[in-house]
């Protein structure tokens, strides 16, 4: 299964990307025993998903750099490599991690394949766009 943000497509793109759900605030008062719970409202954590895809050559590692770096701040579509579909997910941070040389294609979404681009996605579920 090809696994995609937007329409930049991996090799892999792993984590679990967490739905919403209700979230509780914990809170006390002075001179009061115990702790009172709140229902504050329902939203999801962020997540870190790790892709992974092969790319031509140095020159190319930059430009795809520079493609996810363009998802910053907006609503996506995710597939992650079991297949499951999420729509109104919100790219908070893209960290490339590791550019490896390789001698081979690996997954053959570059031809030539000279380097293994590994990077880091912190990504929020959103129930409504940003």
């Amino acid at each position: 299964m090809t696994a995609t943000i937007g329409t930049s497509t991996f090799l892999s793109l792993s984590g679990i990307l967490d739905s919403a759900g209700e979230q509780v605030e914990l809170f006390s008062r002075p001179g009061v025993d115990g702790v009172g719970a709140a229902l504050v409202g329902s939203r999801a954590e962020p997540v870190d998903c790790i892709s992974q895809r092969d790319v031509d050559d140095a020159a190319a590692v930059l430009t795809t750099i520079a493609e996810y770096k363009a998802y910053l701040g907006t609503v996506q579509t995710v597939i992650d490599e079991r297949g499951a579909t999420i729509t109104n997910v919100l790219v908070l941070r893209v960290t490339p991690i590791r550019a490896q040389a390789i001698k081979s294609a690996v997954g053959k979404l570059s031809t030539t394949a000279g380097f293994l681009l590994i990077c880091r996605w912190t990504l929020l579920a959103a129930d409504v766009a940003a």
